[in-house]
């Protein structure tokens, strides 16, 4: 099930705390999220309007005073992203309800992203430097996208699923990848759309996997990270493009393969899997266990942060909000990094 996210919505203020060494700051409980907002603009329980980190805000008075901080000369808007300020860390932006077309109507958990016209920050999809000969074509409808919501977004989900069993994953920085066979038709996806054969990282990983000309693929779709030079800054200093499968997909039976079931099939096409930290633990209890998780360093490089963590269930389970249960939780530590970096 593909998830359209919320970037900004109307929610409630859980929690407030007064910040160490900040008079006039306090660290807010948003969802799952811990926010910076200035001393006096809420109280507990109060409606807001929170913008999700990666939100692209036109430009507006209400959010001069961002530009020094958050101004994104290329796309000319405000950019929410993770920061530190005082030590401690703050992701998203919450705002009064006043900054609403209709404030009068605001309730919680409305979808608001429209109304005050805000985009998502997109990364380019990485091509390995042939973007001028890449040709796309629609993503095909009977394949799931990959793309898991953060657990501070959706922290019920650790309610709700609470005692189940879970496997964590490292969540590789690359780009994301689909190879999959259907009858006499072999395709290789990015994130949103179809690559037809050509020099971009996409192919180079599939030829080099040797799925083309592989029967055993034929039903299958397997979606994976694809790092290496000339992808996401190359962080894990590798000499050539690897594809490292996450998921396996049944076209054919309409359904996620188990963790067992998956690696089985990535052994047996000689592929590598992403590097599994935890098997068979119970679910995280709350979205602070999850982050504890998600810091380390890299399996793939030692000198590395971890980008983050994947959590899903070691059986397939179904989330009523999510659907496929399976989210991510991203290493804070690393977002500092990677904002610094690219500065």
């Amino acid at each position: 099930m593909d998830r359209e996210r919320k970037l900004v919505s109307v929610q409630r203020i859980a929690k407030l705390e007064d910040m160490k060494n900040a008079d006039t700051l306090q660290l807010a409980t948003i969802l799952g999220w811990q926010c910076i907002v200035k001393k006096g603009t809420f109280k507990t329980g109060d409606l807001c309007v929170y913008f999700e980190i990666d939100s692209m805000i036109p430009p507006k008075q209400d959010f001069e005073f961002l530009r020094k901080s958050c101004w994104n000369e290329r796309m000319q808007s405000f950019r929410i992203r993770t920061m530190k300020m005082r030590g401690c860390i703050s992701q998203g932006l919450a705002m009064p309800i006043s900054i609403l077309p209709d404030p009068e109507s605001a309730y919680e958990g409305h979808d608001v992203t429209v109304d005050l016209c805000v985009t998502k920050y997109e990364l380019p999809e990485e091509f390995g430097g042939a973007t001028s000969t890449v040709k796309l074509a629609p993503f095909p409808g009977d394949i799931p996208r990959t793309d898991e919501p953060r657990i501070q977004t959706v922290p019920d989900v650790l309610i709700r699923n609470s005692g189940i069993v879970v496997y964590v994953t490292e969540k590789l920085d690359g780009t994301s990848c689909t190879i999959y066979r259907r009858g006499d038709h072999f395709g290789v996806c990015t994130r949103n759309r179809e690559v037809q054969e050509g020099p971009n990282a996409y192919w180079t990983a599939a030829k080099a996997s040797g799925l083309q000309a592989n029967p055993a693929l034929d039903g299958l779709a397997l979606q994976g990270e694809v790092i290496g030079p000339g992808i996401q800054k190359n962080r894990y200093r590798l000499t050539e493009i690897q594809f490292h499968v996450f998921n396996v997909y049944s076209i054919t039976n309409k359904r996620y393969l188990n963790v067992h079931e998956a690696m089985e099939v990535a052994s047996e096409l000689e592929l590598n899997f992403v590097p599994i930290l935890w098997t068979n633990i119970k679910m995280p209890e709350t979205v602070a266990g999850c982050v504890i998780l998600a810091e380390g360093e890299s399996k793939l490089n030692k000198e590395a942060n971890r980008e983050g963590i994947v959590v899903r269930g070691m059986r397939e389970q179904w989330d009523v909000e999510i659907g496929r249960l399976s989210f991510k939780c991203l290493n804070p530590t690393f977002l500092l990094k990677e904002e610094t970096e690219n500065e």
